[in-house]
């Protein structure tokens, strides 16, 4: 009888094998050959963050002569506890070795499985604290992928979580099944959706992160310049709250790629400090701001347009693109053709490649080389794509590298790519370097460890990012832990000049949007009694930015030219802001006088018309006597 032993599961936080490391004989070498196995696993989590775990397995001897005695398994964590496990004859027998980051568990199997076709199953449980951490407010998952050396016929795993977590937030890969239940949460999972991966999930409602930027300005020149600074902006996922925009700018635009950016003047032979400050609120599965970032077929074209470094139209490019031809398909292939650069991370220096040449030579690179390659083939597929810089917050667990390389060499920003899904009709986030640093699938429309913070179409325009990264103090971020309100704060006024019956006289509405949200879709309807609008009674304004002042002027008319009334002005405004649906009004009375009455006004105006018609007339009657004696 030929002997398999041991059977060993390496489990870690990222990946996981199950492999043989002795064998009798080359016969018994080919676990796929000799194995076949079931796997039933369910991960239980409690308030704490602490896991259960209970691993039921079955394995099948596919030949005659080779069997498994023992079953290891390796977690890269320090926090097992609890081990026990058991098989049809009585408890295993097991030891538990730990060091300063793993634990090793290692069980003798009592049933060997001996003989063509024959099975053992065996029970394994254990603990491990810290397995889900709450990060700001949200917690945070990672359960381990288990890839094995033998043949699995099925595979299933189920999630239970408190339903104190709040419900899924973001998840990759996606769940067989997903139920929500008074206590108690359950994910489910199948070896078609899960098997060999790890599984990232989220729970909350919203998370919160707070930023600080300092952005140094400094003119060398001997007249005014004017500075772009670009701002963390609104987007259908994440919502900003700006609590500081000091100095204030001279104004904010939103330009064409969805950038939020404040003009700044700085004198000659002058600097200035832009300082920065915030909170981003980031919604999650199944919730959207209804911003409008939309984008038109039209404006779709500009996405597929390459670059210096991005080069959708390079042969090597086009042809790997028609062979992958899925989003999907690309990001599995980037994130396991390349490997991650070290040590250019560690020097903080990497001179930035063109995506040609990472393919045509597969080099280790940083995250702007996976970015590139991934936009550069998702481009040339048709698939509109932009690159998103933005402040990212990493797992102290994982390997979640953050860097940009040249022009910038910082390790203060990080650099992934959205594409845009037309049916859904929002950007969607793939991050192919942490895909590749941490083994799971970033792929998602919902992530909890982020802020956008600069869009491009292909990363040449980075250069604009310098003056915020010249150093690493001009950076920080941090989860927020207890919920910042985000209300908007809005004074709608009226103002209007004194009408008089028969002439038109002007209506200013004034929007003072006196903190630090923006205000979008917002609407001025206005309505009368006892006066006529001339033109249009609502008036549109696309984006109201933080601590910005709006004023629409309408004009309007009383018919009645003999007798004064009394007249009501209404304005109304309709606009949002997140979540929340703002409507305002505001009412002013007005008094039209007449224009044929014996006020002081109206004695003023009948003298300056007289007054005209003298300065006009008078002259030429005079003219015109003094031309008779000459005829």
């Amino acid at each position: 009888m030929k002997r398999l032993t041991p059977l060993i599961l390496i489990l870690s936080l990222i990946t996981s094998f199950a492999f043989p490391t002795s064998v009798a004989s080359a016969q018994c070498s080919d676990a796929t050959k000799i194995f076949s196995s079931s796997y039933s696993v369910e991960f239980s989590f409690n308030t704490n963050g602490t896991s259960t775990i209970s691993q039921k397995v079955s394995l099948k001897n596919l030949v005659d002569g080779c069997f498994a005695s023992s079953y290891s398994l390796k977690i890269n964590s320090p926090n097992v506890k609890d081990v026990s496990g058991k098989d049809s004859l009585g408890e295993l027998s097991i030891s538990l070795k730990k060091d300063k980051s793993t634990s090793t568990i290692s069980a003798k199997l009592n049933d060997e499985v001996i003989g063509k076709n024959k099975s053992v199953s065996f029970d394994l449980n254990y603990k491990i604290d810290g397995l889900a951490t709450k990060n700001g407010l949200v917690w945070d998952l990672i359960v381990p992928a288990i890839a094995t050396s033998e043949k699995v016929i099925s595979y299933n795993l189920t999630i239970l979580i408190p339903s104190q977590y709040g419900k899924v937030f973001a998840i990759a890969p996606n769940a067989k099944d997903i139920v929500y239940g008074k206590s108690k949460h359950r994910l489910t999972f199948d070896k078609n959706s899960s098997f060999g991966k790890s599984i990232f999930v989220s729970f909350g409602n919203e998370q919160q992160i707070s930023f600080k930027l300092n952005v140094p300005l400094e003119n060398n020149g001997f007249f005014t310049k004017s500075f772009s600074v670009y701002l963390p902006p609104e987007t259908q996922k994440q919502q900003i709250l700006f609590t500081k925009l000091e100095p204030k700018p001279e104004k904010i635009f939103r330009d064409e790629v969805g950038n939020f950016v404040a003009k700044y003047n700085v004198r000659g032979r002058e600097q200035l400090e832009a300082r920065i400050e915030g909170i981003a609120r980031i919604v999650g599965k199944g919730n959207k701001y209804d911003f409008p970032d939309r984008v038109s077929e039209e404006e779709l074209k500009k996405y597929l347009k390459g670059g210096k470094f991005v080069t959708p139209q390079d042969i090597l490019i086009q042809e790997k693109a028609a062979e992958l031809k899925t989003v999907g398909k690309i990001y599995d292939f980037v994130v396991s053709f390349l490997r991650y650069d070290n040590k250019a991370l560690e020097k903080s220096k990497e001179k930035r490649k063109t995506a040609s040449n990472l393919l045509k030579n597969a080099p280790e690179t940083t995250n702007q080389g996976f970015v590139d390659l991934f936009t550069s083939l998702t481009k040339a597929t048709g698939i509109a794509t932009r690159q998103v810089y933005g402040f990212a917050i990493a797992n102290e667990n994982s390997f979640q590298p953050i860097f940009v390389s040249s022009p910038l060499n910082t390790n203060k920003l990080h650099v992934w790519a959205q594409i845009y899904d037309k049916k859904n009709k929002i950007w969607v986030n793939y991050d192919p370097t942490w895909g590749n640093t941490v083994g799971v699938d970033y792929a998602s429309s919902n992530v909890t460890d982020r802020i956008g913070y600069f869009y491009s179409n292909n990363g040449d325009d980075i250069p604009s990012l310098k003056d915020l990264t010249v150093t690493a103090e001009n950076i920080k971020i941090d989860q927020v832990e207890r919920r910042v309100d985000f209300t908007p704060d809005i004074e709608l006024s009226i103002v209007s000049d004194q009408a008089f019956a028969g002439f038109p006289a002007e209506l200013e509405v004034t929007i003072k949007n006196k903190n630090g949200l923006t205000l979008y879709g917002s609407q001025i309807n206005v309505k009368t009694k006892g006066v006529d609008l001339i033109d249009s009674s609502s008036k549109d304004i696309p984006l109201i930015f933080p601590f910005e002042t709006k004023k629409k002027n309408f004009k309007l008319r009383s018919g009645d030219i003999f007798n004064s009334r009394q007249g009501e002005i209404t304005a109304q405004l309709k606009a949002k802001s997140g979540v929340i649906d703002i409507e305002e009004t505001q009412t002013k009375q007005v008094k039209v006088q007449a224009l044929f009455s014996f006020g002081t006004q109206q004695i003023l105006l009948l003298i300056v018309v007289a007054l005209l018609v003298v300065g006009i007339f008078v002259p030429r009657i005079i003219k015109s006597i003094r031309k008779s004696p000459q005829e």
